[in-house]
């Protein structure tokens, strides 16, 4: 029998949705199919995305699939009716091969950026390795911005929801032989 292990702490504020969908070979990969996990944070209003295994997915195809989930939907809609309290200007910058990164920096009232970051680096084979923890505002604007330079979220997506497999005790200890 199992004993819960008292030491293991697990993130229970976030709701993950494990998807798969389909992969897009690249010049250096076939096709595979694309696993991974959308995690929400809604008392943070934050989205994080990570893959586990499978190619990288088509930037417009993951997008989509976030833009659609229900729990996203409900943050995107207290970001609206919330608005900003700091001035942002987002920046987007295409690279030599054709790779794209979308950066959002915060100003003063004079318009002279006092910080910023990097929000999202999608590949020259329009893939997305992943998002990391953001907050739903900069996720809002991040994709308005792809939107503003040829991607289209309105086609559907090839992922699909399954079914999660959570361990039933998981901790750090190291046992001794």
């Amino acid at each position: 029998m199992r004993e819960y292990n008292k030491n293991a702490t697990v993130d229970t504020a976030a709701l993950c949705k494990t998807f798969s969908g389909n992969g897009e070979e690249s010049w250096c990969e076939a096709t595979r199919p694309t696993t991974g996990c959308l995690y929400i944070y809604p008392e943070e209003s934050t989205i994080e995305l990570r893959l586990f295994s499978g190619c990288d997915p088509h930037v417009d195809d993951i997008i989509a699939f976030i833009l659609s989930d229900k729990d996203v939907k409900e943050m995107l809609a207290r970001y609206y009716q919330k608005g900003r309290k700091d001035r942002y200007s987002m920046r987007w910058h295409c690279g030599m091969s054709g790779c794209e990164d979308v950066y959002i920096n915060f100003v003063d009232e004079h318009g002279l950026v006092m910080s910023g970051k990097h929000l999202m680096h999608v590949s020259c084979y329009d893939k997305l390795a992943g998002i990391k923890r953001m907050y739903i505002g900069d996720f809002a604007e991040c994709a308005y911005e792809l939107a503003q330079h040829e991607h289209h979220f309105d086609n559907g997506t090839s992922f699909r929801y399954t079914k999660p497999h959570f361990a039933e005790s998981a901790g750090t200890t190291v046992h001794r032989l």
